[in-house]
């Protein structure tokens, strides 16, 4: 688990961008996790958040067959109630099926 850590802190680049005086003094002072740690979080995020996307876009093409699946099973369904009443129909007014 070293090595994953370090491999991350080697890519990183060092951080060198401006932060307000009550987020350097939170940080500092306050927060669980370092500057670094929350930078790694982010790039962790950054970079999933495509696949994130991707999952959802997939997600939703499944949907989307299933739903279809499901309007054609109604129809079938809708489809064979009507001609269940029809034969019934006839089968009372004294038609021959």
């Amino acid at each position: 688990m070293d090595d994953e850590t370090n491999g991350k802190k080697q890519r990183l680049q060092p951080l060198s961008i401006r932060i307000k005086p009550h987020t350097k003094k939170f940080l500092k002072e306050d927060s669980v996790l370092s500057a670094r740690e929350i930078l790694e979080l982010y790039e962790d995020f950054a970079s999933g958040t495509e696949e994130y996307i991707s999952s959802l876009e997939e997600d939703k093409k499944d949907l989307e067959e299933e739903l279809s699946k499901i309007q054609e099973k109604l129809k079938s369904a809708k489809t064979f109630t009507e001609k269940l009443e029809n034969t019934d129909e006839d089968s009372e007014n004294g038609v021959n099926v």
